[in-house]
């Protein structure tokens, strides 16, 4: 899929991608992405806020996202670019058409028959569904410390643990990449409960073919299981598929 704006250092550019992130976070999903890196490199500097509020306040947002953290971005299913880049490839490929023309002014006349060719439908691939999670992590005691473990959870590459590696091989999409298998959230809430224990909110978006709620779980306690008493799940919503 692609997605194309007007010259974004315009008004009428501007006033399109106004309108496009009205009720949107990110360009893509529930998560930030390739796509808005994308993006943010057209958009040349912040739109004025006072005419392009839904535009300069996804600017702010993902401007603020350090280097470390835009490295973590997953890919995009959608790609982002100008309307004037998009237009320019089929006229190059035109002109690119006339010049062959031109070469064959002494081809032979067998040329000149018509070519019938036949081209073969794609099978439309079906969608695969996605999961937004929030798990709510409760620790042992008041000694462990939930910002270095919120850290540690949302290092943990899902696809490299050999199980769920295997069910991405075996599905074989090329849709899907390691990371899609389940993509932790960038951010994370340490919320009090009582008696001075606090516990960790952590959110993930997981491909619902390869991975659920229990083997996201299974895979905490098994490698931080001396610092967790439980896990359980404060919430869970449909996320946008991959196409």
């Amino acid at each position: 899929m692609s997605l194309t704006f007007d010259n974004l250092t315009t008004d009428a550019g501007l006033k399109q991608l106004d309108a496009y992130l009205l009720g949107r976070t990110f360009v893509f999903g529930v998560v930030p992405s390739k796509a808005d890196l994308d993006l943010l490199a057209l958009v040349t500097k912040c739109p004025d806020m006072a005419k392009y509020k839904a535009a300069a306040r996804w600017f702010n947002y993902i401007s603020d996202f350090t280097e470390a953290q835009r490295k973590r971005f997953g890919k995009s299913v959608l790609t982002v670019g100008l309307a004037s880049a998009a237009a320019a490839a089929p006229a190059k490929k035109e002109a690119e058409g006339d010049a062959e023309d031109s070469d064959d002014m002494f081809g032979s006349d067998d040329d000149d028959e018509e070519e019938v060719v036949v081209v073969k439908k794609k099978k439309k691939r079906a969608v695969l569904g996605r999961s937004q999670i929030i798990f709510d992590i409760k620790p042992v005691d008041t000694e462990v410390d939930l910002e270095d473990l919120a850290e540690k959870v949302k290092e943990v590459v899902m696809a490299d643990v050999p199980e769920f590696g295997a069910r991405i091989e075996k599905l074989g999409d090329d849709r899907v990449s390691p990371g899609d298998i389940c993509d932790w959230g960038e951010g994370h809430k340490i919320c009090p409960i009582a008696f001075g224990i606090c516990k960790l909110q952590v959110s993930c978006c997981v491909l619902d073919d390869l991975m659920g709620v229990d083997d996201v779980k299974d895979t905490l306690e098994r490698l931080f299981g001396e610092s967790i008493q439980s896990i359980d799940v404060a919430a869970m919503n449909k996320a946008n598929a991959l196409k």
